[in-house]
């Protein structure tokens, strides 16, 4: 018998709590319709798919069609939709109750559009803990996917991931798939003809293997220059699909639960703490990040076998590396304990769902493709968590609950070993760090859900040399170019060219100044409930790709002049308008 082989394409998209509407709209269009499409070009075609809650919940308000035709295409056998937590939360930083929850809700979902409930999860950032396999169990489902890395450091070796791996935790049992490498990187920006043949070569006379490559939706068309390459002139996705369509008496595409019901576990695996690699990265501290990853890249490029046991940091390192990561992540945990003692009805179920998209994933981290440097994002994020707290604290005062949640107390919030002083009030809670001068930590104001002190601190970060070096090469005069409009022109081509694309949609340049919001920038740029900025005005800077910089006025006082420097293109960067210089008392504001 000829050789033959399975794979299973899973297809992750997501899009955060809090993001603009019209970054939805983009990628919708980039991304997401085209996928759809092109599966309805090719129904012999079978993959698996995923989209977070927020995405369900736009593209059920605004484009209700497509979740139609989602419905459709999964009745008629050719998609497996992926669940997973809700609103795309790390599941290993929720407390037990809130994965559970998260996970049904999904499941629940799913089942309301398409009459199944999910078997796979989606994990988010692929963050994964020994424990987990007790709450994806008890949330209903029974596999999810893993990184190749997971697997390596589990002593799996890479020609040992053609199949799935059972795996479990206090009595409970869960398959894990693991994505393999070599088709990860080759879909979709290999070959298609390679991408086949690469196939073929891992094919057997069983047909007993699978491939698994899950991996971000996004990069088929929104990631940059991806569009012209999958859906444009080089439309690499309906040649892999009319590719996989002409092979198919030895090629089978497959859903990850349609291949479960026909084969077995090939083995038993116990993953320890990890993520993806660059992740790994990400979570140590900026000398140490630089350090690893060049020992990395060096044994990669050099073939040496060390580099498969080459690991970074621990994903839970962010609430070490950033303060502001772990103030949120604590003040979620506050607010679930509140939320939990809230007595079931209508009251309880709004404030759940608050707390719930406060535990959206994109702020308790940071790495190149987002994370809490996000500042709409991360003002969303807390405007969630303080409308639980404040739904919590109102049944509280309404039960006569004792002692009530108003009033001055001592408490260790950020669980540093060291009392703050908190007080609530039914308008506002402050957080004073008497350890540190009485510096206000935190200041949330209920009305209009805004978080004053969400802001971040200016600290080094690894990817800051990227943006040295970048300056330093282009720093050197171009023939034919004077040493003054020459080198501004070479310095701005730098700062426009120097910029990453989330997978949220959003190009941020890499500069120190434009990534780190301050106490003003926050309040002027974020906070519309104020009157300091109106909704209108705030979006259209949102959507003009306009950046906010701090400039220190007087530093004695802390005070600040914003001023909002248009980044379409290299020539506007001089081109900037100086808003009103505000006088604010912030000097013991953390981070002001």
């Amino acid at each position: 018998m000829a050789p033959r082989i399975s794979l299973a394409l899973a297809l992750h998209n997501h899009q955060p709590v809090g993001n603009f509407g019209w970054v939805f709209g983009d990628v919708y269009d980039a991304a997401y319709r085209p996928m759809l499409d092109a599966l309805d070009r090719h129904p012999g075609v079978r993959l698996a798919l995923h989209y977070t809650g927020p995405l369900l919940d736009w593209l059920g308000d605004e484009r209700p069609e497509f979740i139609e035709r989602l419905a459709e295409i999964v009745r008629r056998g050719q998609v497996e939709l992926l669940g997973g937590g809700y609103y795309e939360p790390v599941l290993a930083s929720l407390p037990e109750r809130d994965r559970v929850g998260q996970l049904r809700k999904m499941a629940d979902e799913i089942q309301r559009i398409t009459g199944r409930r999910p078997r796979g999860a989606w994990l988010a950032e692929r963050v994964w803990e020994p424990d987990l396999p007790t709450a994806l169990v008890e949330g209903g489902y029974g596999w999810t996917i893993l990184d190749d890395n997971h697997f390596r450091a589990a002593a799996i070796p890479e020609e040992k991931l053609w199949g799935p791996y059972t795996t479990d935790d206090q009595g409970s049992i869960l398959t894990v798939f693991g994505t393999e490498k070599g088709l990860r990187y080759r879909i979709p920006f290999g070959d298609v003809d390679d991408v086949i043949g690469y196939l073929r070569e891992h094919a057997t006379e069983a047909g007993d293997r699978v491939g698994m490559m899950g991996d971000d939706g996004e990069k088929f068309g929104s990631w940059p220059t991806t569009w012209e390459h999958c859906w444009g002139g080089n439309r690499w996705v309906d040649r892999f699909f009319e590719a996989l369509e002409a092979n198919a008496a030895w090629l089978t595409t497959t859903t990850p639960s349609d291949w479960l019901d026909r084969n077995p576990p090939i083995g038993r695996v116990y993953v320890p703490t990890a993520s993806y690699a660059e992740m790994g990265e990400w979570s140590l501290p900026p000398d140490e990040s630089r350090v690893f990853s060049g020992l990395l890249h060096a044994a990669e490029a050099a073939g040496r076998p060390e580099a498969r046991y080459l690991r970074g940091g621990f994903w839970r390192n962010f609430q070490i590396k950033y303060r502001e990561v772990n103030d949120l992540h604590k003040q979620m945990l506050r607010t679930s304990a509140k939320v939990n003692a809230m007595s079931p009805g209508a009251a309880r179920s709004a404030a759940l769902d608050h707390l719930f998209q406060g535990q959206s994933n994109d702020c308790y981290w940071h790495g190149l493709f987002g994370g809490v440097y996000i500042s709409h994002m991360r003002l969303a994020t807390y405007e969630h968590l303080i409308a639980a707290e404040d739904a919590a604290d109102r049944a509280a005062r309404a039960a006569g609950v004792t002692p009530g949640p108003d009033g001055v107390r001592a408490a260790d919030v950020d669980f540093d070993g060291i009392d703050e002083v908190v007080l609530a009030t039914p308008g506002q809670v402050v957080v004073v760090k008497p350890s540190e001068g009485a510096g206000i930590g935190s200041w949330d104001v209920r009305a209009v859900r805004h978080a004053l002190a969400a802001v971040l601190r200016r600290r080094p970060e690894a990817s800051h040399e990227t943006l040295i070096e970048h300056e330093r090469a282009l720093a050197e005069p171009t023939e034919g170019s004077d040493a003054g409009a020459g080198r501004w022109l070479q310095r701005a081509r730098a700062a426009s060219s120097t910029s990453t694309q989330c997978r949220t949609g959003v190009r941020v340049p890499l500069c120190r100044c434009w990534m780190q919001p301050t106490l003003a920038e926050t309040i002027v740029a974020g906070a519309s409930s104020f009157r300091f900025a109106s909704l209108r005005s705030r979006k259209a800077v949102a959507s003009s790709g306009c950046r906010t910089e701090y400039v220190p006025a007087e530093p004695q006082h802390r005070c600040a002049s914003l001023r909002a420097t248009w980044m379409s293109k290299p020539s506007a960067l001089r081109a900037v308008s100086t808003l009103p210089r505000t006088r604010w008392p912030c000097c013991s504001v953390h981070g002001a």
